[in-house]
């Protein structure tokens, strides 16, 4: 399993049970739309934008009582390089 098959692991129990409309299926079209969007954009990092994607809503505040900075950790473990994209 690679790194984006286990994100839409990770945030499809996550979001298990979510009806507010911020749950796996509306993460699943942001993540059509990203590739869609990659298509016209081939400069742009695949992976980076893919995982952006999928995780963009683990840490919101408004789903989750979190600020453990979810979605970071997970890039960093998953190998993201944040130079590239100007973090850290």
């Amino acid at each position: 399993m690679d790194h984006l098959d286990t994100a839409i692991s990770y945030i499809q129990e996550l979001f298990a049970g979510n009806a507010d409309g911020h749950g796996f299926d509306h993460s699943m079209r942001v993540y059509q739309n990203a590739l869609f969007i990659l298509d016209t954009e081939p400069q742009a990092d695949r992976f980076i934008v893919l995982m952006a994607s999928l995780l963009h809503d683990v840490d919101d505040h408004k789903l989750f009582s979190t600020e453990n900075n979810v979605g970071f950790n997970y890039l960093a473990e998953a190998g993201a390089d944040f130079i590239k994209v100007g973090v850290g």
